[in-house]
C-alpha cells in the first residue's frame, strides 16, 4: 500500500509504463527540479489554471489544470476578482500551448474517447453535491532509484466533457 494525498492505494507494482501515462498536462511537466519549481498560471483566452505543488516536504507533487477558482485558491493563490483575502501568491498570465493531458486527450473530449485512448481506469467516481461530475482514475506504483512511487491521473467530465485534469506522483517507502 502507498499512501497518496490522503488515501491509501493498492495498486500493481510496475517499471512498464502504463499506456494512459503522461508526465506532460498543458505544456507543464509533473517534475519538481531545479527548472519545474512551484507555478500557479491563468490563461485568460481558455478560462483556464494550471498549478504545480508539492506537499509533505516534496513528497506528493500534483499538477492540475482546472477552470475552478476554489480549487487555484486553496493552493494558495490569488484568483484576481474571485479571493476575499489577496494574501495568497499571484498567479502568472500566460497562454497555455495546448490543454493536452497526453497527445491524444485534451480538455473537451468526451468520456468515451479518453477511455478509448487511455484505457480502462482503475476506478470510476461520482462526485460533486448532485454527482454531476464523473471522475476516471488511473493509478500505477513503480519503483525507481527513490523507492516506491506511485502515479495517479484523475480525469474529472460533467455532461460528458473532460474539463478538469490532475496528475499526482507520491514517493513511498
Amino acid at each position: 500500500m502507498v499512501f497518496a494525498a490522503g488515501l491509501y492505494l493498492t495498486v500493481l507494482s510496475t517499471n512498464e509504463k502504463p499506456k494512459w501515462f503522461s508526465e506532460l498536462l498543458a505544456g507543464y511537466a509533473l517534475d519538481n527540479d531545479e527548472s519545474h519549481r512551484e507555478v500557479g498560471v491563468h490563461d485568460a483566452t481558455s478560462g483556464y489554471y494550471i498549478t504545480r505543488y508539492s506537499e509533505c516536504d516534496g513528497a506528493i507533487l500534483v499538477l492540475k489544470l482546472t477552470k475552478d477558482r476554489h480549487l487555484i485558491e486553496g493552493a494558495g493563490y490569488n484568483v484576481p476578482g474571485f479571493s476575499k483575502d489577496a494574501s495568497g501568491k499571484p498567479l502568472a498570465e500566460r497562454k497555455f500551448s495546448n490543454l493536452k493531458a497526453n497527445p491524444n486527450v485534451a480538455i473537451g473530449d468526451t468520456m468515451a474517447s479518453v477511455r478509448e485512448h487511455l484505457g480502462k481506469p482503475k476506478r470510476t467516481e461520482l462526485t460533486g453535491k448532485r454527482k454531476q461530475f464523473t471522475t476516471l482514475r488511473y493509478e500505477w506504483l513503480t519503483k525507481e532509484r527513490e523507492g516506491k512511487v506511485s502515479y495517479i491521473q484523475e480525469y474529472t467530465f460533467k455532461a460528458n466533457k473532460l474539463i478538469e485534469v490532475e496528475f499526482c506522483r507520491s514517493l513511498g517507502d
